[in-house]
């Protein structure tokens, strides 16, 4: 894995899920919380809420829900490695250094996590649902 537990924690605690969020939704104080119009759907009246405390945000209208790498990658159309990287940017923080020992054990991860949900062209349906059942 590129990114470490510790380091995605680090910018969850230097970056609070309002300050991304206010980045490209209005936010208003309501109590602990803050609200705002959807990014997701046209709406008149706030249905958006974020909690810093639980660093969550939830949108009401659209049943979306997350954390800041989840808003980046929702509103950006970005994958999972690009936002943490703007988010990193953001924040002020340095990526990690990719090791080249590291990109070698991500991609047969990728791989046999693939290869688990598409069975291969010559499997029956049946043989993949057992397949499927016993790599769990």
């Amino acid at each position: 894995m590129r990114f470490t537990p510790q380091f995605l924690e680090e910018l969850r605690a230097r970056l609070p899920v309002s300050e991304v969020v206010g980045r490209r939704v209005k936010l208003k104080r309501a109590g602990k919380e803050w609200k705002g119009l959807s990014p997701f759907q046209q709406e008149k009246s706030p249905s958006f809420t974020v909690n810093d405390q639980k660093q969550f945000y939830h949108d009401f209208s659209s049943g979306k829900h997350g954390n800041i790498f989840d808003f980046v990658m929702e509103t950006e159309g970005v994958s999972f490695p690009e936002a943490v990287e703007r988010l990193a940017a953001m924040a002020g923080v340095p990526l990690p250094a990719a090791t080249p020992d590291a990109a070698r054990h991500e991609q047969p991860a990728a791989i046999s996590a693939t290869a688990r949900f598409h069975p291969p062209p010559n499997c029956s349906f049946a043989s993949a649902t057992r397949r499927a059942n016993v790599s769990r």
